[in-house]
């Protein structure tokens, strides 16, 4: 589970991904800051999930989910 102040290579892959799912703006830098924390409460508002700013395994399945989408052709 990542959280704020979390660092490293997981991080980095989740600050890709919330990027990639439309919070463009981000830094992705491996530290779950403040606005790593804003980008995932955002992404689990927009997607009906628990509010609560944790990259757990729920997060981190809808989030890879919404990327194939966004991969998929129309």
């Amino acid at each position: 589970m990542l959280k704020l102040g979390s660092k490293g290579r997981a991080v980095v892959d989740v600050q890709a991904r919330l990027k990639r799912a439309c919070y463009d703006k981000m830094e992705v830098d491996g530290y779950f800051g403040e606005q790593t924390l804003i980008a995932a409460k955002r992404f689990q508002i927009q997607n009906g999930l628990v509010i609560d700013g944790l990259i757990g395994r729920q997060t981190s399945a809808v989030l890879n989910l919404s990327l194939i989408h966004i991969s998929e052709p129309t």
